[in-house]
């Protein structure tokens, strides 16, 4: 898709998610995952489980949907106001 149609494509859109790169949360407001006081970091602990790279896995929501659901409306819900 070319930068024209993505623009063409969002006029008139509401609403949009924009994913990009690490670090660029930090200017919005959300704290970096990794950094010092990074989410990963303060992050509390989900079914006995702090590690994201692990709460964010297939295997971990195939045994615990309800926790790694939660660490995700955790996410959101910082990230609503930002």
């Amino acid at each position: 898709m070319t930068a024209e149609e993505a623009a063409e494509y969002l006029i008139g859109r509401k609403k949009i998610t924009v994913m990009t790169g690490a670090g660029i949360s930090a200017a919005s407001g959300i704290p970096t995952f990794r950094g010092q006081k990074g989410f990963w970091k303060e992050s509390k602990r989900y079914f006995d489980e702090d590690d994201p790279t692990k709460i964010l896995t297939r295997s971990f929501f195939d045994q615990n949907p309800m926790a790694n659901w939660e660490w995700h409306w955790d996410f959101i819900k910082l990230a609503a106001d930002k």
